[in-house]
């Protein structure tokens, strides 16, 4: 399988309303998100998270695209050796 990279995004999300509400006791908050997986695409607007890998490098599922101005910051995740040893049998 080809190497990814594993990482933590932290992005800001929309927030929808649940139906009539009083102005004064809206909520016009963003959600602040927190999302970690493998990056499978990514381009000048937007990056492709995928939180699972199959054994076919051309299989993923539960992907995600975020995009990049909705992104706070990413940070690079690492995976133990021996966890990746262990997988490897």
């Amino acid at each position: 399988m080809p190497s990814r990279e594993l990482v933590l995004v932290e992005w800001l999300d929309s927030r929808r309303g649940e139906g009539w509400v009083r102005l004064d006791e809206l909520d016009s908050t963003v959600t602040r998100c927190r999302s970690v997986g493998w990056i499978v695409a990514r381009d000048r607007d937007s990056v492709t998270l995928a939180g699972h890998l199959g054994e076919n490098p051309d299989q993923c599922c539960g992907d995600l695209t975020i995009p990049k101005k909705a992104m706070l910051r990413m940070t690079p995740l690492s995976i133990p050796k021996a966890a990746l040893a262990a997988s490897a049998k």
